[in-house]
C-alpha cells in the first residue's frame, strides 16, 4: 500500500514542524492512521489567571486534501488542561480547522477553488472531494461573506418555484439578476410584496437611482415595487414571459375552438393531435409523406396544415 507524502504541517501557515510534539503513521488493518500532537503551551488558566495542569487529549478526525482517495485518517490528539482553581477544563485552539469542523483549512481552500467553477455543483464539489453538500452548506454559511455589489443599471425580477419552502410561508424565492452581465445579483427567500419593499429599502436612494432598467414578469408587484423604488428607469416585461403570454393564449383559442367541434370529428382529431403544427416554424413540412390511419391515406406535414 502506497502511503501519502505527510505534507499536513507543512502546507498550514500557522504551524511550524518544532512545534509538533509527536507525529506517526500506523497501518491499521489497511487504513493508514496518522497521529499528531502538539506541545502544550498554556501554563496558566485563561480565565482566573492560576496554574493549570494537564488533563489528556480530546481525539479529533481531520480531513485534508493529500489524502483523497487514499483510505487515510489524521486524528488530531488535542491538548486539554485543567485548571485546580476554577475547575474549568481548557482546549487548546484547533490550529488545523475551523471550531465545528472536521475539515482543514487545506480541504476548506479547496472547495473555495472549486466554487469558482461555475459549471460545478455542490454535490460535484462533494463526491469529488469525498464530504458531504451539507457540510459545504455549512462551511459557507459560517465563514464566507458576499462583498458588497451595487445594484445592476439593468435589473431582472423573476421567482422560482421551490415547494419545499412552503413551511416558511411562502414556496417562491425571488431572484435578482443582472442582465447585462448575465449573472445572478442575489436570490431572496420571497417573492411577496412587502418583503421585497423591504429589501429595497435597504439601499440608498442614489444606488437606485442608478438603475436605468427593470425586466419584469406579468406579476403586479414587481411592476409597483420597480415604479415605486427606481424613479429614473423604464419597466419592460421579458420577452420570454411575453412569448409564454402568447402562447398561453394561443392554445387557450385552440382549445375553444376544438371543443366547439364535434367530439371525434376530424377537426376535433386535428386540433388535438396535431396543434404543435400550429406553433413551430423550424419544422419542415415538405417531408415524404407518412401514412395516416385517420384519413386512410399518405399525408406530408403542410398537407395537415392545409386540413387544419
Amino acid at each position: 500500500m502506497i502511503i501519502p507524502d505527510f505534507d499536513f504541517i507543512t502546507t498550514l501557515p500557522n504551524i511550524r514542524k518544532e512545534a509538533v510534539e509527536h507525529l506517526d503513521a500506523v497501518n491499521s488493518n489497511g487504513a493508514i492512521i496518522y497521529h499528531i500532537t502538539l506541545k502544550r503551551k498554556l501554563s496558566e488558566c485563561p480565565y482566573c489567571g492560576n496554574r493549570i495542569t494537564s488533563y489528556g487529549h480530546r481525539k479529533k478526525k481531520l480531513k485534508h486534501p493529500t489524502l483523497i482517495g487514499h483510505n487515510s485518517t489524521i486524528i488530531y490528539c488535542a491538548n486539554r488542561y485543567r485548571c485546580k482553581v476554577c475547575e474549568r477544563i481548557i482546549s487548546e485552539d484547533n490550529p488545523f480547522a475551523f471550531a465545528g469542523f472536521n475539515s482543514s483549512y487545506g480541504l476548506l481552500n479547496e472547495i473555495l477553488r472549486l466554487l469558482g467553477n461555475l459549471n460545478y455543483t455542490l454535490d460535484m464539489i462533494a463526491k469529488e472531494l469525498h464530504i458531504s453538500p451539507t457540510m459545504i452548506n455549512n462551511y459557507l454559511d459560517s465563514y464566507i461573506t458576499i462583498p458588497y455589489r451595487p445594484l445592476p443599471e439593468c435589473l431582472g425580477i423573476d421567482e422560482l418555484h421551490n415547494p419545499q419552502l412552503s413551511y416558511k410561508g411562502s414556496s417562491y424565492l425571488c431572484v435578482m439578476v443582472d442582465n447585462e452581465k448575465r449573472l445572478i445579483y442575489d436570490v431572496l427567500g420571497s417573492r411577496s410584496k412587502n418583503y421585497l419593499d423591504n429589501w429595497l429599502y435597504s439601499f440608498t436612494r442614489e444606488e437606485k437611482d442608478r438603475v436605468k432598467y427593470v425586466t419584469i414578469d406579468m406579476w403586479e408587484p414587481y411592476k409597483d415595487l420597480a415604479y415605486k423604488h427606481f424613479r429614473n428607469c423604464i419597466v419592460a416585461v421579458d420577452p420570454f414571459h411575453v412569448i409564454e403570454h402568447l402562447c398561453r393564449d394561443f392554445d387557450n383559442v385552440r382549445i375553444r375552438i376544438m371543443n366547439q367541434t364535434i367530439y371525434g370529428s376530424n377537426a376535433y382529431y386535428l386540433l388535438k393531435k396535431w396543434n404543435w403544427l400550429l406553433k413551430k416554424d423550424d419544422v419542415s413540412l415538405d417531408n415524404e409523406p407518412v401514412y395516416n390511419n385517420r384519413f386512410r391515406c399518405k399525408l406530408n406535414r403542410r398537407q395537415i396544415i392545409i386540413a387544419v
